[in-house]
């Protein structure tokens, strides 16, 4: 990357911002504002500048003004065109890292996030809702899973008014991100080998390293997919590492063509978790992701001591999901996405075997039922898109005079196109809504267990803190001498720990439950009390 440092102050923008080029001035905003000096010169593809940034964040329901000091970040930092398909946008996105004056990558936090350094400036563009982004991750995230922190925000770039953007936090092993083991160039060996790998499956770029699969695609049967190096990054990446990772997603693979797929020891679930995997499909579907399950997706693994197994992850880009592509099935409600053919970048093979076996069907069933009582009703979605509707009403107004696409097609748009951003947010809702009615009629599988809790559960168990990582505990009184029997089991029924099992006085109890070995996902307390059964659901979500 040819870096180029642009010499800037901050205070130039003091005399230069009348940003009246749009037909309205921008002096204040319920958003914060973030403002960079990149001295008039434009920011060009394949090429990173040093310039200066300041953040105007005066808290929520503060108003920001232009004018107002730069309160949440003063500092240089490294700026390039973020994306591929996306460079040529008129509305660019960036990717950016706070640098210090020796030009060294240093961790900031941004916006009360925890402290990293590398960041995207998301523009947006072809997204006239604007929160399609925000939506995925949020939903992944109340899943139980790490997805990118967000922030919606007004640039100003050399005093041009550029619209709305949301910066998002770039996939990145760190303690407050996909929070894995460091894993460093001298791991070369025993479980410090096994763990602390990041691979991304995407489009390949030429220099791009990585690995292909020993087996063809399902859509096509004519190519194999390739999995790129992400963490450790592909000009560290030890030999011994990048042939542990490729080795462990080989025998995943052939575990999945050669091994019966009911065998819980040998089988594919020896190597991944498959409650994010689980999630992986449910999201994608729900969203009619196009670039869902062969672009932007990653993959990480923890050391076999922690763990060890693959999970699916985080989540990355929703740009052209929800309804707003219109090709590769994404505009329409019905159908399953991972069975749609793409004429580039294909859908694994692995995921026709997985929705063919019986075992990972039925606990999709089970977990899509449950999400669908919490996270994944219309009314929990109506609400927050409704939320994050009004609280940019203001700002997109700007953000369409400056970018004047509504009510106009911007590839890959699906269509009717709405006139107005009211149409554009109620597009998304009956879409969703339609979506999860197809769904709901078409999930595979069989939950064998009824999860639902009554008044008496409920009053009689108490499970807490819920969700838990961990452990947690329930709590309930007896008033008579009484038989207890209580079990924990997973959503197919079956025990996966043996509580307590005895006779009990009347008096209140406490259980604490550790649930260490247990991978995410939700599980159920069964107490049979003198031959009365309660059930109660607990969550285990990520550490």
């Amino acid at each position: 990357m040819i870096k180029k440092l642009l010499f800037s102050t901050l205070m130039y923008f003091a005399s230069q911002i009348g940003l009246s080029s749009f037909g309205q001035t921008f002096t204040s905003s319920n958003l914060p504002i973030v403002v960079i000096n990149a001295n008039g010169q434009a920011i060009d593809p394949y090429m990173s500048y040093y310039v200066n940034m300041g953040i105007i964040d005066n808290g929520p329901g503060v108003r920001n003004n232009i004018t107002d000091p730069y309160n949440s970040f003063n500092g240089l930092i490294e700026i390039e065109l973020h994306g591929q398909s996306t460079l040529n946008l008129p509305k660019k996105s960036y990717g950016i890292s706070a640098v210090d004056a020796a030009h060294k990558d240093i961790a900031v936090s941004l916006f009360g996030f925890p402290a990293g350094k590398d960041w995207v400036f998301k523009g947006l563009y072809q997204d006239k809702t604007l929160i399609r982004d925000e939506l995925g991750f949020r939903i992944h995230n109340q899943m139980g899973h790490y997805s990118s922190r967000t922030r919606f925000f007004e640039l100003v770039i050399d005093g041009d008014y550029k619209g709305v953007y949301q910066i998002e936090e770039k996939v990145k092993r760190d303690d407050g991100r996909v929070n894995i083991s460091k894993l460093k160039y001298t791991d070369t060996t025993g479980d410090q080998l096994t763990g602390g790998y990041i691979i991304r499956l995407d489009k390949y770029w030429t220099g791009d390293q990585g690995w292909y699969s020993n087996y063809m695609s399902n859509a096509t049967h004519d190519a194999a997919n390739y999995y790129l190096y992400y963490y450790p990054k592909q000009d560290s990446i030890q030999p011994q590492q990048k042939a542990y990772i490729s080795n462990y997603f080989h025998a995943f693979e052939n575990a999945i063509v050669n091994v019966p797929l009911n065998d819980a020891v040998n089988g594919y679930r020896k190597y991944i978790d498959v409650n994010s995997f689980l999630d992986e499909f449910i999201l994608t579907e729900l969203s009619k992701n196009t670039d869902g399950y062969r672009s932007s997706t990653y993959f990480y693994k923890e050391r076999d001591s922690k763990g060890g197994k693959l999970f699916c992850g985080p989540k990355w880009d929703f740009n052209i999901a929800f309804d707003n592509c219109n090709f590769n099935g994404g505009d329409s409600p019905y159908g399953w996405q991972y069975q749609v053919y793409a004429q580039d970048n294909f859908v694994p093979f692995w995921w026709w075997y997985l929705l063919s076996d019986t075992y990972f069907k039925d606990q999709l069933k089970c977990r899509y039922q449950y999400l669908r009582t919490n996270v994944l009703s219309l009314n929990n979605l109506y609400q927050h898109i409704d939320s994050m509707a009004a609280f940019l009403n203001e700002a997109q107004i700007r953000n369409f005079q400056k970018w004047p696409i509504m009510g106009t097609y911007v590839e890959p748009n699906s269509s009717p196109i709405p006139a107005d951003y009211a149409g554009e947010i109620g597009n998304i809702k009956d879409f969703i809504t339609q979506r999860l009615n197809w769904m709901d009629a078409n999930i595979p599988g069989f939950c064998q267990v009824g999860i639902n809790e009554n008044d008496r559960a409920e009053n009689f168990i108490k499970a807490y803190p819920n969700p838990f990582s961990n452990t947690f505990t329930i709590s309930y009184t007896l008033t008579e001498n009484s038989d207890v029997k209580i079990q924990l089991m997973n959503v197919m029924g079956a025990n996966v720990k043996e509580v307590t099992d005895g006779q009990k006085a009347p008096g209140e109890y406490k259980e604490e439950i550790s649930a260490n070995e247990l991978s995410n996902g939700i599980y159920i307390v069964r107490m049979n009390v003198n031959g009365k059964v309660y059930h109660r659901k607990v969550n285990k979500t990520l550490d």
